[in-house]
């Protein structure tokens, strides 16, 4: 089974609704849908919805996987390093357009100066 990269944990991969392996936790929970609760859940679809976590033997209990972030010791890191590599992204394009809009230097006849 694979291992978290920062924290050590086992974890287990599903694919998400875009098509990407989201790290989940490794075993699956049972959960009630809610919107108006502060659980993290992804469903059968690969989808994050908001749920109550529930018994498996409750009515209406669904059977879905919790994300591995919210108990990743290290999930921090996991973010500043993303938000540091975009940010270094985005400098880089912006000095090429700055770069881009510069009007290039000749001499009058077209020489070398």
């Amino acid at each position: 089974m694979p291992k978290c990269r920062k924290c050590g944990r086992q974890i287990a991969f599903i694919p998400g609704s875009h098509g990407s392996y989201i790290p989940v936790e490794p075993r699956p929970i049972w959960y009630r849908p809610n919107v108006r609760s502060t659980i993290t859940v992804l469903n059968a679809d690969g989808a994050y919805i908001r749920a109550d976590d529930v018994a498996a033997s409750a009515e209406g209990a669904l059977k879905g996987w919790m994300p591995h972030w919210p108990k990743c010791e290290d999930a921090v890191a996991f973010r500043k390093v993303r938000a540091a590599a975009k940010a270094e992204r985005k400098a880089k394009e912006e000095a090429a357009r700055f770069e881009a809009m510069q009007p290039k230097q000749t001499t009058m006849f077209g020489g070398k100066q």
